[in-house]
């Protein structure tokens, strides 16, 4: 039992003791939001329960936006969305750094500045909902409403026209004594076309697609409608077809490679394309994860289970064996997943994103996942693994 446990102590970070704690006035305390640290303003909390409020203090914990609003969000590129409702479910506005209101406290929706620009958009009773482009003195920049419209993201925004609306309510809902149905936490949905847009307000693509998602490292994956289901395929920032539409499943490409999904002998099958839309790791798969740290997961069914292997992104094979109940949760590259023992039972370690054990497979079970650190600012990897009824919790480092 000491080896278990110097063993995870070895592996467990230690950022969060090397930080020291902003130094707040009383009744003060970091905000638990991820990146509540950011561009020198740290996201500060005043208050409990319906009095919570939200402000800004400097480095030295300083307050110099004070806490004033019931919802906000860190600073991104010199900017902060703040909201009058909790967890920034009602009306949003914009401040600068010097606390000031770029826009009014009057959006329902709000996105993130960028390059000068953001979306914002208002929604009535009925759920429709009507979106602008606004530059950072709060003037619109295009002469045009949308029904839909997000973030530009290199250049590029995507914009739908359509109608949205919510799921109809039955009249007979029975509420317990004293509960009411609020209707705006009923998430409204977008039925339309989708098209892209540039910097100037210029359509570049008519909505015409039954989806566009953002671009990223200039192409942007797009539906159109198939026989049974939408096809999709990717676009360049002129809105050119340069991966056709072949695919039920596409995803964005990771370092060259992105996941695929085809039609393959009457089954869905996965696999990777590169980004002249050719197929580097063969489509066979019934299981694919996204490429990164240079690595993948596939999986191939095996009966009621499925066996999981990790390979490089030339497709070689990084594991000695198959493994099963793959957990690929870790933030870092790290996964969780189990070998066979001598009787068949399945015995739980962690693999590295190198394919190197880093907990050996000892163990009844292992749970892997990733959680914001306040203190460090930062996400890690933490788990529990479990064995002759002792649960033993470790972090892992990058």
């Amino acid at each position: 039992m000491k080896r278990l446990l110097l063993f995870f102590l070895l592996i467990t970070a230690s950022a969060t003791a090397q930080q020291a704690k902003l130094n707040l006035p009383k009744g003060y305390s970091l905000s638990t939001q991820p990146n509540a640290s950011r561009e020198g303003f740290h996201l500060v909390v005043k208050g409990e329960g319906e009095n919570t409020r939200y402000g800004y203090a400097d480095c030295e914990g300083k307050i110099i936006i004070k806490a004033q609003y019931p919802y906000a969000h860190p600073f991104r590129n010199g900017y902060a969305i703040v909201a009058e409702g909790p967890m920034g479910g009602d009306l949003k506005g914009l401040i600068d750094t010097t606390g000031c209101l770029v826009t009014p406290i009057r959006w329902h929706r709000m996105g993130s500045v960028i390059d000068g620009r953001f979306v914002v958009g208002e929604e009535n009773d009925l759920g429709k909902r009507n979106y602008y482009f606004l530059n950072t003195q709060g003037e619109k920049l295009f002469d045009r409403t949308f029904d839909y419209a997000d973030d530009f993201s290199e250049g590029v925004a995507v914009v739908g026209v359509g109608s949205w609306s919510r799921p109809a309510i039955p009249n007979n809902v029975n509420l317990p004594e004293g509960f009411t149905l609020n209707i705006q936490n009923i998430v409204a949905e977008f039925k339309g076309l989708y098209g892209l847009i540039d910097t100037l307000g210029r359509e570049i693509i008519a909505p015409k697609y039954f989806e566009i998602k953002k671009m990223h490292n200039g192409l942007a994956i797009a539906a159109i409608e198939g026989k049974y289901y939408p096809k999709y395929g990717y676009l360049n920032r002129n809105g050119e077809t340069v991966i056709p539409f072949d695919y039920y499943q596409a995803e964005r490409f990771n370092d060259g490679l992105a996941v695929v999904c085809k039609v393959v002998q009457g089954e869905l099958k996965y696999g990777y394309i590169d980004r002249t839309g050719r197929e580097a790791i063969p489509i066979r798969w019934d299981y694919a994860s996204a490429h990164e740290f240079g690595r993948l997961w596939v999986g191939l069914n095996e009966g009621e289970a499925m066996r999981y292997m990790l390979l490089d992104s030339q497709g070689r094979e990084l594991l000695s064996q198959w493994v099963y109940a793959l957990n690929p949760s870790g933030r870092y590259g790290h996964a969780s997943c189990a070998i066979p023992d001598g009787t068949g039972e399945l015995r739980y370690g962690v693999i590295s994103s190198r394919g190197k054990v880093i907990i050996p497979f000892e163990y009844d079970q292992i749970t892997l996942f990733t959680e914001w650190d306040n203190l460090s600012q930062s996400y890690i990897e933490r788990g529990i693994a479990y064995r002759d009824n002792l649960s033993i919790p470790f972090s892992l480092s990058r």
